[in-house]
Formats: C-alpha cells, structure tokens, sequence
C-alpha cells in the first residue's frame, strides 16, 4: 500500500501547489468548478455529471487521506485497517477546512472585492468569448488585484477574448458588459430613447 500513497501524494501534492501559485500570482483557483470544462460540448451536462463540482477539495481529500495512509502504514498498521483510517482522515481534514478555512479566506477575500454597485463602470478584460445567449468570465482589478466574475454582454454584441470592457449594470456579482468600443453607441441609443420617450410625452 506504501508505493500506492506514495504516487497518490505526489501527483495530489503537485496539483495543489500549482493552484496555490496559480492563487497568489493571479488571485483565482483554476478549474475550481470543473463543469466549466465541458461548456462548450453538446453533452455537457453527462459530462458535469461525472466530474466534481470542487476539484481541489477533492484533490485536497486524495492528498490527506495518502498522507494519514502513509503515517498509519509507518506505524505498521496493515493495509486494509489504514486505507479506511485514511479516508476518515482526508474527510475530517475537508470537513475542517470547510468549517474554518473556507469561509475565512473567502471573508479576507471579500474586503477588497468589489460590490455591485462598485462594479458599475468599472473595466476590465473579458476573458473567454461571451456569446449574447450565455455567458463568460471577465477580469476586474480593483486596488491593483485582479478579481474574477461572470458576465452577460448587455447590448448583445459578442465579445472576444481580450477585449476591453465597461461594467454597466451588476446583481449579486453578475456583471452586464458592453465593449468599451461600443460604448458610445449604447449611450447614444439610450439617448435616443430618451428623446423618444420625450416626443412620446408631448405628444400626449
């Protein structure tokens, strides 16, 4: 059982500190709902089902339960008594982390985030294409740190990967984009509109 925790760490233990740097140079957690992975296959939701919602839990999970394995099988425990007190040993260091740490980043996280109505003329950088019938991630940085959110584009218009973007309107962190080049012809329709309204009025 030693050389099967070993390999189990090793790949679990690589995966976790590459999300750890992934985190502290660019302020988000890669791949963290993995459904996203599979957006753009027509058999999506098979696929979604199969895969985790939470990868690094599940990861973290693989890698304290090989390390509990480890130490018991250390400790000469036979196999088939360490591989369960492995897994009630991953499951309790989850259960901690849900418990403590999670929420505790997340607060600590949310202090420089922006809210919705910080978000409301912000820019930033759409980072995948977003279609006018689904939606996409877009980067806000606020306070020289990079946050991440998803977007609908507000005017219909599909936006590229790459372009400069306007937050015009945001509700519980999803954000209605419009490219910061077609941003004067939203404000012109809306000024048109306006006009329209006015003459609607008078007329009346």
């Amino acid at each position: 059982m030693q050389s099967f925790y070993v390999i189990i760490s090793i790949f679990s233990g690589i995966y976790l500190i590459a999300q750890l740097i992934a985190y502290i140079f660019f302020g988000k957690v890669f791949f963290a709902d993995t459904g996203v992975l599979f957006e753009q296959r027509k058999n999506k939701f098979e696929w979604q089902t199969v895969f985790p919602k939470n990868l690094p839990l599940l990861v973290i999970f693989l890698f304290s339960s090989s390390v509990f394995g480890l130490l018991l099988d250390a400790a000469d425990i036979v196999g088939w008594i360490s591989l369960p007190l492995g897994v009630f040993g991953g499951l309790a260091v989850n259960f901690l982390i849900n418990m403590f740490v999670v929420p505790a980043v997340s607060k600590a996280g949310k202090r420089g985030r922006p809210n919705d109505e910080e978000l409301i003329g912000l820019s930033g950088i759409a980072m995948q294409q977003i279609h006018p019938e689904g939606y996409g991630e877009i980067e806000i940085k606020n306070g020289g740190r990079a946050y991440y959110f998803d977007a609908l584009t507000a005017n219909e218009r599909i936006i590229r990967p790459g372009e400069k973007i306007v937050v015009l309107h945001a509700e519980n962190g999803l954000c209605f984009i419009e490219s910061e080049a077609h941003l004067c012809d939203v404000l012109f329709d809306e000024e048109l509109d306006m006009a329209e309204l006015e003459r609607d009025i008078d007329g009346e």
